[in-house]
């Protein structure tokens, strides 16, 4: 669902949603049909960073089981665009994360993804601040 407040960048956010939309599909041919040549994801967690659409393309048919995915919110572009998402790995723990793309000439150039695990906040916070509910996928 795109963040109607851009006034650029639309082309790039349905870039952002065809993505989502081809990870639940398990479309592995769609999930990187929109990379650059050169393009680069980075997992700042585990340090992992994959260098090109061919390395990028082998992670994506390697992995043993996508995320079923909820996306709550796309925002940015033409050159930034961030989406915040729920994925459920198939274990019913949820993952609150948070994916950067980067574009150039349309093409999806960089992605950085950071993941969490939901966590309840501690006692001392929970006065201060409200909790939403943990969506699913």
């Amino acid at each position: 669902m795109p963040d109607e407040r851009n006034l650029g960048g639309a082309a790039e956010r349905a870039v952002v949603e065809r993505y989502f939309a081809a990870v639940n599909a398990r479309d592995m041919v769609a999930i990187v049909a929109d990379l650059a040549d050169d393009a680069e994801w980075s997992w700042p967690g585990s340090g992992e960073v994959i260098r090109g659409a061919t390395a990028i393309t082998a992670v994506v048919s390697g992995t043993p089981s996508l995320p079923h995915v909820l996306v709550h919110r796309i925002i940015g572009g033409p050159d930034l665009v961030a989406a915040v998402w729920t994925g459920d790995y198939g274990d019913g723990v949820p993952w609150r994360n948070i994916s950067l793309f980067e574009f150039r000439s349309g093409r999806i150039v960089g992605k950085t993804d950071g993941f969490g695990s939901a966590f309840e906040p501690p006692a001392w916070r929970r006065a201060l601040v409200s909790v939403e509910p943990l969506p699913k996928p």
